[in-house]
């Protein structure tokens, strides 16, 4: 395409498509230009390419705090790691997000002997379609949740020998959950979503766990059932206020609350002050909430101490 342009006070652009642009000029000065513009394809349209963001995260909680405890008793470490692989259209149109998370939880004893006390891995799909002039976007979300390793407990037969009892194993249980609804987005990237309608799928691979464990119910999965379908509401808060270019309050909260009465409720919610060490290294004190109901007490606070590595692309 060659355009040229002249004008007085008024500039009109011509080009092959017969298409006329018009330009005001300052009354007090005479306007004149002379401004070619040249393409090998007329009809050519530069194309914005999609974005690709890559996420990772490894942390490691309280095992500072093990210097400082008693050497008699085991001490907690966790381990917790986070992949997410993000796919932006223009625009910030529609977005497809990928997000693994790993949680091991060890007990270190004395004698250097680590025992694992909590295993969980999920693996989640997201879609979004962003709402035009409005910071609210429609998303629907897909997840499973499993075990990774088998964990034993020692129990005290009758007889007086012990034995190992396994407690959970790879889908024992198994969890997916899949909810959609509507998430708003502020400014400084704080976000607030519900979900309507919430699923959620549980079933126990395993079934030996029941007469090991000499139960009927676990996890709100009876003997007698297959798995255990329940729909209800989810509420997710992630709100971060960073008071500083060191310093940051975060909080995150999950509900999920069951249409039927005998539905198994659940809640989780996190604070977190942390300081940045350096560019991809914080220290954080975070204290969590979980609510589980197949346990007393059914609420649980933790308070931990965490040293976290990031990187992003």
């Amino acid at each position: 395409m060659i355009r040229f342009s002249f004008g007085f006070y008024l500039a009109f652009t011509f080009s092959h498509v017969a298409k006329a642009q018009f330009y005001e000029c300052s009354r007090l000065q005479y306007y004149a230009c002379y401004e070619p513009e040249i393409s090998l394809k007329p009809d050519s349209v530069i194309k914005e390419k999609w974005k690709f963001e890559l996420s990772t995260r490894v942390e490691a909680s309280s095992l500072p705090l093990y210097f400082l405890s008693d050497r008699r008793n085991p001490m907690p470490g966790k381990f917790n790691e986070e992949l997410l692989l993000k796919w932006i259209s223009p625009e910030n149109l529609f977005r497809w997000s990928f997000r693994f998370e790993d949680r091991s939880d060890l007990l270190v004893y004395p004698d250097s002997i680590a025992e694992l006390n909590f295993d969980l891995s999920k693996l989640s799909a997201r879609t979004e379609i962003k709402i035009r002039k409005h910071r609210t976007s429609a998303h629907f979300e897909l997840s499973t949740e499993s075990a990774k390793f088998r964990k034993l407990s020692v129990q005290t037969t009758a007889d007086g020998n012990t034995q190992k009892v396994p407690q959970s194993a790879f889908l024992s249980p198994g969890i997916v959950r899949c909810q959609s609804g509507i998430s708003y987005n502020s400014k400084n990237g704080n976000r607030l979503e519900i979900g309507v309608p919430a699923m959620r799928l549980a079933w126990i691979r395993l079934r030996e766990i029941y007469d090991l464990n000499k139960t009927d119910e676990i996890m709100g999965i009876k003997r007698e059932q297959s798995y255990d379908f329940e729909g209800g509401i989810s509420l997710n808060s992630e709100l971060g206020f960073p008071e500083s270019k060191k310093w940051k309050f975060e909080h995150r909260a999950w509900f999920f609350y069951p249409f039927h009465e005998e539905g198994q409720a659940e809640a989780r919610m996190e604070n977190r002050i942390s300081f940045k060490l350096q560019e991809n290294l914080k220290a954080s004190l975070s204290n969590r909430y979980n609510y589980d109901q197949n346990r007393w007490p059914p609420g649980m606070w933790i308070t931990e101490i965490s040293l976290c590595w990031e990187q992003s692309k």
